[in-house]
């Protein structure tokens, strides 16, 4: 089976996850584009070697939680992770919140501030000043 196949002048792109490419012709015109198909034998041994690489440490890991004593260690990172999650999810809304509160404060400081000048003027028109 070939490694690479191509599609010159289709008109057509048909996209999967990495394995059409858009390469430009070879010593034609440049609006000469040919669609490429290359077959993902080099992503299956990249992830074998990482495979193979991190299986005994995962394999012992998993091995290791037949003791009791790791499955509770185990349990308890997972409930500390959520714990702080929730926190900082918190604290995430309540600064948000705390940002729209001040916003509407500063609106509600200007639109007081428009009153007055409002009643001010409305005083002003009234006397022979004006």
């Amino acid at each position: 089976m070939q490694a690479q196949r191509s599609i010159a002048n289709t008109g057509v792109i048909y996209q999967q996850k990495s394995r059409f490419k858009l390469k430009r012709c070879k010593g034609a015109p440049a609006s000469c584009y040919a669609l490429v198909y290359t077959s993902g034998v080099g992503m299956k041994t990249k992830i074998l070697d990482i495979w193979n690489r991190y299986e005994p440490p995962v394999r012992a890991y998993i091995l290791s939680l037949r003791d009791v004593r790791n499955v509770g260690s185990l349990v308890f990172v997972v409930m500390v992770l959520l714990i702080s999650w929730s926190g900082v999810k918190a604290i995430q809304t309540n600064y948000g919140l705390q940002k729209k509160i001040s916003q509407l404060q500063q609106q509600n400081t200007i639109a007081k501030l428009q009153n007055e000048n409002q009643k001010l003027q409305n005083n002003y028109y009234p006397t022979s000043q004006y």
